[in-house]
């Protein structure tokens, strides 16, 4: 409801007439002042209009927008109980059978990556690039646990998922899913989530927003990991490659020859 021109009355400023009235924003003219207040919340303690006929239209706008404040908390609380429960989770016993299916994977991803660079020169990809515990001596060549590898052909990172911004990942049983996470950013979430709906309307698939601002796509866990992966650099890594070029705001850059030199060569090199 639009109160430009409107009369409404304040406890201590008195009558006055509203000049400019925007989404969230009234500014109100009194005798000796003018005073800008938050619209519709404003009319809950402070202010009072005066036109009896739109009393009610208001009264419910700001019954809406009370209830959207209460949503919103909602929402915040439960993703912030969530954080928590995640941070004090207890860590699983490490399985030893499952570290030696993900370091396979390791092994296999690597090695396949490597050969496919002697075809395809302008082929790069981000392996672990902070070798904490000695994790790159004992073959976990990308980030992940026991449970899961993530590897990226992207330089970006989403520091409060602690992930890459774009992660080609696999389980230790070999099942493939694709993440696409900016927790920390909403100028690059924004981006990234038009990102998403270009894979979606190119590919026919449906991602699943996990978290707020961090998305998920499981592929048919029926194929080989190996094949899977393929066909993601043939398709999906080309359409990224094509949106981040086009996007240099999002400010993840695409894999080239001095990371390679810098990070891949490292592992060559053990």
């Amino acid at each position: 409801m639009d109160l430009t021109n409107m009369q409404v009355s304040h406890k201590k400023f008195g009558i006055g007439t509203v000049e400019e009235h925007d989404f969230e924003v009234i500014t109100v003219k009194f005798a000796n002042e003018t005073k800008k207040f938050q619209y519709p919340l404003a009319f809950e303690r402070f202010l009072e209009l005066l036109d009896a006929a739109h009393s009610r239209e208001l009264k419910e706008e700001l019954e809406m927008k009370k209830e959207e404040i209460r949503n919103d908390e909602m929402k915040k609380t439960a993703e912030r109980l969530l954080e928590i429960a995640e941070e004090v989770r207890p860590k699983p016993v490490r399985d030893i059978n499952k570290s030696k299916d993900i370091l396979r994977i390791h092994q296999t991803c690597f090695d396949f990556m490597i050969d496919y660079q002697k075809e395809h020169k302008d082929f790069y990809f981000v392996p672990r690039k902070v070798n904490n515990s000695n994790r790159l001596n004992d073959g976990y060549y990308f980030i992940g646990n026991d449970n899961y590898l993530m590897i990226s052909f992207w330089n970006g990172g989403d520091g409060k998922e602690k992930i890459h911004n774009l992660n080609f990942g696999i389980t230790e049983s070999g099942d493939c899913f694709l993440e696409i996470s900016s927790r920390d950013s909403e100028k690059k979430a924004d981006l990234l989530r038009e990102l998403v709906r270009i894979l979606e309307e190119k590919n026919h698939y449906k991602f699943d927003e996990i978290k707020v601002n961090k998305w998920r796509l499981d592929y048919d866990a029926s194929l080989p990991y190996l094949d899977v992966l393929e066909c993601f650099i043939l398709n999906e890594k080309a359409v990224i490659d094509e949106y981040l070029r086009k996007h240099k705001d999002a400010e993840i850059g695409i894999a080239d020859q001095k990371m390679h030199d810098k990070y891949v060569q490292r592992i060559l090199n053990m």
